[in-house]
């Protein structure tokens, strides 16, 4: 915050600041592990001393605050590389967390997706479909090196591109995940066709990705990983009953 008068363009009245809005309550520092080292300093003193000055003010301002920091980086990595005051953390390491990344946890992925679809598909005002669980075993495979963000950045991507009421495997292949270099070679979210073979989609579904397609027979059981003739056999059913 600062007071009035405190510079150029300075608001009248001055400017409360976040420290002391947050007075008797709870101010959350998101990614703590970027802040600068000048900022880490006048942070501990904060937390030290309870008290602001705000810019162009004589006196302090006691504060009482409980802090909640975040951080996507191991902090004790940065206090070894000198980017992170061992004394600060310590000051603010009273009680951690450690939330394991989505690739750790991947019976969330399926319940999030799903979620974060049919959000998007709201706000977009479009038809939520319904995803198979072939489609969620697919994003199951995904390295995720963006975690929930990269996770929501898919789904709002199905949300705006999809064009029928299910989405199965070739529907989440076409959302692109991973094509950054984010993702290393031992980490490719790139599907082998034996793994696709291996999930055994209904042949319901499977008949409906052809369609869908626009690829020959030939094309799709190639991608599918399976033989023209497997193919044939699932597929004879529908075409007879068209």
């Amino acid at each position: 915050g600062y007071s009035e008068g405190a510079f150029t363009g300075a608001s009248k009245g001055g400017k409360v600041g976040l420290f002391e809005l947050a007075h008797k309550g709870t101010l959350f520092l998101d990614e703590i592990g970027e802040m600068p080292i000048v900022l880490q300093a006048k942070l501990l003193r904060v937390l030290q001393e309870k008290e602001v000055r705000k810019i162009g003010a004589a006196n302090v301002i006691p504060v009482d605050v409980r802090i909640i920091s975040a951080a996507n980086c191991n902090i004790m990595d940065r206090v070894k590389s000198g980017k992170f005051r061992l004394d600060l953390f310590y000051r603010i390491s009273l009680l951690s967390l450690q939330i394991p990344s989505l690739r750790e946890r991947k019976d969330d992925i399926g319940i999030l997706f799903r979620y974060f679809v049919e959000q998007y598909c709201k706000h977009h005002k479009q038809y939520v479909p319904t995803i198979s669980q072939a489609a969620i075993e697919a994003l199951e495979q995904f390295y995720w090196p963006g975690n929930i963000r990269e996770l929501r950045n898919a789904a709002e991507r199905l949300a705006i591109l999809h064009t029928s009421k299910e989405v199965g495997v070739m529907g989440i292949e076409q959302l692109d995940i991973g094509s950054t270099s984010l993702y290393t070679e031992s980490a490719s979210p790139s599907f082998p066709p034996k793994l696709r073979q291996d999930r055994a989609l209904p042949d319901e579904e499977l008949y409906a990705e052809f369609v869908a397609s626009g690829l020959t027979r030939e094309a799709f059981a190639k991608k599918m990983g399976m033989s023209r003739t497997t193919l044939w056999r699932k597929f004879s059913t529908f075409e007879k009953q068209e």
